[in-house]
């Protein structure tokens, strides 16, 4: 197993985290008074998700890849 197993877990929790906050701050948040601010809310919201997304699935794939056993300098070999 990864030495950095915990550290990877813990970075996607917390961006998964990030994203949920986002989403429920831009529901509590709704005063946009024009369609183009609203445009813009929808925009920034996405941006961040996708962020999280990201930011998640760059955490959990050398957990996943570890899972086949490979060794830890396959799994994080750069070229």
């Amino acid at each position: 197993m990864l030495e950095s197993t915990e550290t990877l877990l813990s970075m996607a929790e917390i961006a998964a985290a990030l994203a949920g906050f986002a989403a429920l701050v831009s529901v509590i948040r709704r005063t946009s008074d024009t369609p183009a601010d609203a445009v813009h809310d929808l925009l920034r919201l996405r941006l961040v998700i996708a962020s999280s997304v990201a930011g998640v699935a760059a955490a959990l794939i050398p957990v996943g890849i570890d899972g086949y056993g490979l060794a830890p300098e396959t799994t994080w070999r750069s070229r």
